[in-house]
């Protein structure tokens, strides 16, 4: 499931829980109603983009290999280009910083598994590819004239789950490699802000049922790395999720199971000075 807002009114989301169809629903009179089904053979995520002039919603295929560019024409979604893509697409995650419009795909290969796309104007052109494994999920936040963009690694290249999640950042023309966290089959890792500090949450799902259990983490972002900050417990995470709620920060995690069954709780947890 993935979400974003266009304005106050409208609220929107997409469930690709089908395998031949994501269904894209809008918040209308108190619930969520849909808004328009759109044709995907596997899609395992969905990011979006939107400006005054430009609404674009992208889905990654995993089984055909592809990136699927929908533009907003005439109040609906209408797929303008289907981008093939060097690995099993499992994330994406879109971003606009110095007049530019990037998309980033992260997919399931032992290397080289991030590809950066640029708009064009017309299309999305192949721009960058990254050195990453595995990755499960493609998080960013634009800081100033940079971004900086997480990849987490579900597993290593040679199939350990002790894997390096890196964090890259744009200089100039290219992104660069920032820094890198081990990580235990991390399933997600996402930034917030606190007070003006830069935050990293990373989910790490652990070995599978009766593998044990694995905390999550949280990093400090400084000016030239990452800084270990906080462990928080988790069980076999899938996701974490940064939201603010009356002007306070919260981290959802969806946990999965408890090292034995699929059976727990999931948690929210909220930050305190």
């Amino acid at each position: 499931m993935s979400q974003y807002n266009y304005n106050t009114r409208q609220h929107y989301t997409c469930q690709w829980n089908n395998i031949f169809f994501v269904h894209y629903f809008r918040w209308e009179e108190s619930r969520f109603q849909i808004y328009q089904v759109l044709k995907s053979i596997a899609a395992s995520d969905a990011c979006f983009y939107h400006s005054a002039n430009l609404k674009f919603l992208f889905f990654p295929d995993h089984i055909k290999s592809k990136l699927l560019v929908f533009e907003w024409k005439n109040n609906n979604f209408t797929e303008i280009q289907s981008v093939q893509t060097p690995s099993r697409t499992q994330t994406c995650t879109s971003f606009f910083i110095n007049n530019e419009l990037y998309v980033a795909t992260g997919g399931w290969a032992p290397s080289n598994a991030t590809t950066i796309y640029k708009w064009s104007g017309t299309q999305f052109l192949e721009f960058q590819i990254l050195d990453t494994s595995y990755v499960s999920r493609l998080s960013h936040i634009v800081v100033g004239h940079h971004v900086l963009l997480a990849a987490a690694s579900m597993i290593s290249a040679d199939s350990s789950f002790a894997a390096h999640s890196n964090v890259y950042r744009l200089n100039g023309s290219r992104f660069t490699l920032f820094d890198a966290v081990t990580t235990q089959a991390s399933r997600s890792a996402r930034f917030f802000v606190v007070l003006g500090n830069i935050f990293l949450a990373v989910a790490n799902q652990g070995r599978r049922i009766g593998g044990g259990k694995a905390s999550s983490s949280i990093y400090k972002v400084t000016q030239d790395r990452l800084v270990p900050h906080q462990e928080i417990r988790t069980s076999a995470a899938s996701d974490i999720w940064p939201f603010v709620y009356n002007g306070q920060q919260f981290l959802f995690v969806a946990n999965t199971h408890d090292g034995d069954a699929f059976t727990t709780n999931s948690t929210v947890y909220r930050w305190q000075e």
